[in-house]
């Protein structure tokens, strides 16, 4: 077995024949799992014009001759020069290179790209069956460049090809190829066996998102009003319909818009039909100027209003909701607890397109937000107390992670199941990378396993070994090769009990399960604000029985006396309507139960 550095143009360039540039004394080559492999390498120099020249030179390539009667040369190692070279008496020069490709960066940056385009592509109201790598509520846009955040919460991470730069991709505990090794490849006294890591036997997920939450409506005052009346229709001896309309002024805010205020006078009758109402008050007699022998009768006229008072009603409420669910780990009696916090990006809903409104004109090609979708209009109209489809045409959903800004639970939606799917994968993923808590290093001949490297996985069969044989995820290779010696030395990781690679399946089955019996956020589909909520107070002085009660009971003299006392206590009414737009925010914690792997 020989070696053989040539010097190169680039990174890249292709071997063809093999010059033999410097004669190699001795080489290191080592690489460790998401790291580039380094080699030192000590070359012999005949001069000090030869170790000068050395210091131009900047990329090289390591090729070995298995067999020293077969001019076949197989490529090693590619890479650049990170280190002056060092001289060590008149003979030997000491090289330190790296296997970073020049385009790296690009790779890298392509890699992102791939994974963009497919989440691009992803439809965001459909349940995700496989992982889901990307999402910008888990994500902001400024991690686009980091390319270690699609691996987030899978198996795999980054694998650099030594010989020819390239990257790919490498699953934490298992390998491309499975290669065996039996007990008498390995050398003498040279395994050695330890503990890693304590493994986590579970993994405490708190997961959380915000939103501002947008909730409108449309309420009739009237009903509520004429409720408080006697026979429930609005009833006075005063004509109050211009006080009504009065009252109503004072209903625009922040909270409440309005939108119509008609009260009319009507014959009680014809709207309530079946029922025969007093058009008067009761006969009232008072005594002329005091004088018991001079009386005045007199009948007051009875007002009967009837209408609608119209107020569209909106909220603005922030919300905060957070989900919290434990990971356990069932493979193991004893291990650590980890505990995570993932809190999405806010959830903004799309301003380009306003909400639907009650009581507006609407132009042909106007586009609106209703019920998580986007509409076009399709003709010219005003719009009544009632979404009228038949004025619309569907465009799309809403492209956002609620699709209904008036939602009470993020976590029904379908971006809620696919952030909480997120969520158990990342918590996974910690588990399963814990797992690989026994490390196993052993050397064998390199002139066996000289082309091994850490994308692969080990099999040691031998009787120390607790049933024959043992698995394990390469993570550390080391060639050491000399004129007396060739040796490899190999670190694996092993998972000494069942694997939870696959957890994608296992957690479908999980959401799934939850789902289905409605176990998740019951209360998610109540009203948020009702009438209770809207309509504190509803007061009413002087109704139509009180008057009569006071101008039986009165001092008045004269008729005149005894209007004015009427017109002094006209019916009133006052409303207290709550102020909608608050400033705290209504927070919900949901536990789901526990996720168990096996």
């Amino acid at each position: 077995m020989k070696f053989i550095l040539d010097w190169s143009q680039n990174f890249y360039e292709e071997k063809i024949d093999w010059r033999g540039d410097e004669k190699v004394m001795s080489l290191e080559i080592s690489q460790r799992e998401c790291c580039f492999a380094v080699a030192k390498v000590f070359v012999f120099s005949n001069s000090s014009d030869s170790s000068k020249l050395l210091f131009s030179k900047k990329y090289a390539k390591i090729g070995v001759q298995l067999d020293e009667n077969i001019p076949k040369v197989d490529l090693l190692f590619s890479g650049r020069v990170v280190s002056f070279p060092v001289s060590f008496g008149k003979s030997c020069v000491q090289l330190e290179l790296i296997a970073e490709p020049t385009d790296f960066q690009k790779q890298l940056s392509e890699f992102s790209q791939k994974n963009i385009e497919q989440y691009q592509k992803t439809n965001m109201h459909e349940i995700q069956k496989e992982f889901i790598n990307f999402d910008d509520l888990f994500f902001s846009q400024n991690d686009l460049n980091n390319p270690t955040i699609f691996l987030e919460g899978g198996t795999n991470h980054f694998y650099w090809d030594m010989r020819n730069g390239k990257l790919s991709l490498s699953d934490i505990n298992r390998g491309n190829k499975t290669i065996e090794i039996s007990d008498d490849q390995i050398l003498d006294n040279s395994i050695n066996i330890s503990l890693a890591r304590e493994p986590y036997k579970s993994v405490n997920i708190n997961l959380s998102v915000n939103w501002t939450q947008h909730l409108f409506g449309l309420l009739d005052l009237y009903p509520l009003i004429a409720s408080k009346f006697k026979d429930g229709i609005v009833s006075s001896l005063t004509n109050i319909k211009n006080k009504i309309k009065k009252l109503c002024d004072t209903f625009h805010s922040d909270s409440y818009k309005l939108l119509r205020c008609n009260i009319k006078e009507v014959n009680p009758s014809a709207v309530i039909s079946m029922k025969t109402f007093p058009m008067t008050s009761n006969e009232i007699t008072i005594n002329e100027n005091g004088d018991p022998q001079k009386k005045i009768s007199a009948k007051f006229k009875r007002f009967y209003l009837h209408g609608e008072m119209l107020l569209n009603w909106s909220r603005k409420q922030k919300r905060e909701e957070t989900l919290v669910v434990n990971v356990v780990n069932g493979n193991i009696v004893h291990g650590r607890e980890k505990n995570i916090h993932l809190k999405l990006n806010p959830i903004q809903l799309p301003k380009q397109y306003p909400n639907w409104s009650f009581f507006a004109e609407y132009i042909l090609g106007d586009r609106i937000l209703f019920d998580g979708f986007i509409w076009e209009c399709k003709k010219n109209h005003f719009s009544e107390n009632k979404f009228e489809e038949i004025n619309w045409k569907k465009i799309d959903k809403i492209p956002d992670a609620l699709a209904d800004d008036s939602s009470a639970s993020f976590f029904r939606t379908i971006r809620g199941r696919n952030a909480i799917k997120y969520a158990l994968q990342n918590a996974v993923a910690l588990i399963n990378y814990s797992s690989r808590y026994v490390e196993i290093s052993f050397i064998v001949d390199a002139a066996n396993f000289l082309f091994i490297n850490i994308s692969d996985q080990i099999t040691l069969i031998g009787k120390r070994f607790d049933g024959g044989k043992i698995v394990g995820k390469i993570t550390k290779t080391k060639l050491i090769a000399n004129s007396d010696i060739k040796l490899m030395q190999i670190s694996i990781a092993c998972t000494l009990g069942n694997d939870v690679f696959n957890s994608t399946e296992k957690i479908n089955e999980y959401l799934e399960s939850f789902w289905s019996n409605g176990s998740v956020d019951k209360d998610a589909d109540e009203p948020t604000i009702s009438l209770e909520n809207i309509v504190k107070n509803i007061e009413i002085k002087n109704p139509p029985e009180e008057q009569i009660q006071i101008l039986s009971t009165t001092s008045a003299k004269t008729l005149p006396e005894l209007i004015s006392q009427l017109k002094a206590n006209s019916t009133n009414i006052k409303i207290s309507l709550a102020p909608l737009n608050s400033a705290y925010t209504v927070s919900k914690i949901q536990k789901l139960p526990d996720f168990i792997l096996k």
